[in-house]
């Protein structure tokens, strides 16, 4: 996988002398909500939704006295050696209004501002925004070499406190970059805040009852039964979403087959979007993964059946991973039909929204059949 195949564009560049693994800190200009309120909507202007490239900086400073020999001071110091200058890790950050102490724990933080805080100024990194996504780039290049000296200059000769937000020509330089995603610990922060967000919503009940399906105990194993019901609410809340983004786009069609009943004779009177269901593409992932609208797709009743057909349990398979078989639908001979070729092998509509564009028909071959909870139509 290549930055490239990233369902959003780099934005913005993240340069420390520590690697980031659950969280990316920020220092705001004091300790008030204030000024953590303008760091926050600062950096949250940078990246403006994509995702951030993470850079070891050349240089690794120094703690506050008696951490000099602080055996994890000492390991993070040795790790710098082999990362200085690299480009390391891409991340997909999340806002969140969780204050550093709650994400790192008391404990943890009190540490982290022993270490590295400057005198009273106790709010270092305090700005912290949630790592919910995370790609290693595989070979990690030297900053220098992928965008060249005056591009490297540009983006890390001077010391900043907020992010340092990519051009045009620097995304070029890093999209060949072979990165390989690794699991996020923090993804349950940005899930957890979603749930809120989609309790709030109305869902379409044919939404929630598709995603209801895709989204089974048997996919949800080993979730707390009283978190699966927020989990499925969320899925259906960000299909809701997915299809309202692809009517927008005016691409509300098939994902499997390209099939758009919006461009098909004979079933006037029928909604193009009722032979259209959305579908949840990964759903052993949701609940451990932050998943998103790229999680999910618009399956045909046609092409639902041919991945039914091939999948020995549609529970736990993921709809990318079953293979989907071509349809064609077009305008058939008869007044009113519909030809549908799906490979000689049997389709599936419910009868209720093709009974009227076959009504009359009977007989036709065997391939052509289309069956639907024992009813049998003959199309041409």
């Amino acid at each position: 996988m290549k930055i490239s195949d990233l369902p959003g564009p780099i934005t913005a560049s993240k340069a420390d002398w520590l690697a980031g693994t659950t969280w990316l800190g920020f220092t705001p200009t004091n300790g008030s909500l204030q000024s953590r309120s303008q760091c926050q909507g600062t950096i949250q202007r940078q990246y403006a939704g994509g995702y951030v490239i993470e850079y070891i900086t050349e240089q690794f400073s120094e703690p506050n006295p008696g951490f000099e020999t602080d055996p994890q001071y000492l390991a993070e110091r040795e790790a710098h050696k082999e990362l200085a200058g690299r480009f390391i890790a891409v991340h997909k950050l999340r806002t969140s209004a969780r204050p550093l102490e709650t994400i790192l724990g008391p404990e943890e933080f009190t540490r982290l501002q022993d270490m590295w805080a400057q005198g009273e100024k106790r709010w270092r990194w305090s700005v912290a925004f949630p790592i919910v996504e995370t790609y290693d780039i595989t070979d990690r290049p030297k900053a220098k070499d992928v965008l060249g000296k005056t591009g490297y200059r540009r983006l890390f000769q001077r010391s900043s406190a907020t992010l340092r937000v990519l051009n045009e020509e620097e995304r070029a330089a890093l999209a060949d970059l072979e990165i390989e995603q690794r699991p996020a610990a923090n993804a349950w922060i940005g899930i957890e805040d979603e749930f809120v967000l989609a309790e709030a919503s109305e869902i379409d009940d044919r939404i929630r009852r598709a995603i209801e399906r895709d989204l089974s105990d048997g996919a949800l194993e080993g979730i707390e039964v009283e978190r699966r019901v927020k989990v499925r609410k969320r899925a259906a809340w960000l299909a809701q979403e997915f299809v309202k983004r692809r009517r927008r786009e005016k691409t509300l069609h098939c994902d499997a087959c390209e099939f758009d009943p919006s461009t098909v004779s004979g079933i006037e009177g029928i909604n193009p979007r009722s032979l259209l269901d959305v579908h949840h593409m990964h759903p052993l992932d949701e609940g451990a993964r932050y998943t998103t609208i790229k999680d999910f797709a618009i399956i045909s009743f046609v092409a639902v059946n041919a991945i039914k057909g091939a999948a020995s349990n549609r529970d736990r398979s993921t709809v990318s991973d079953m293979p989907p078989r071509r349809t064609r639908a077009d305008q058939g001979r008869g007044k009113g039909m519909i030809t549908l070729a799906h490979q000689g092998k049997p389709a599936c509509f419910p009868r209720n929204r093709l009974r009227r564009a076959c009504e009359g028909r009977e007989g036709g071959s065997e391939e052509n059949k289309l069956s639907y909870r024992h009813t049998y139509l003959y199309l041409s």
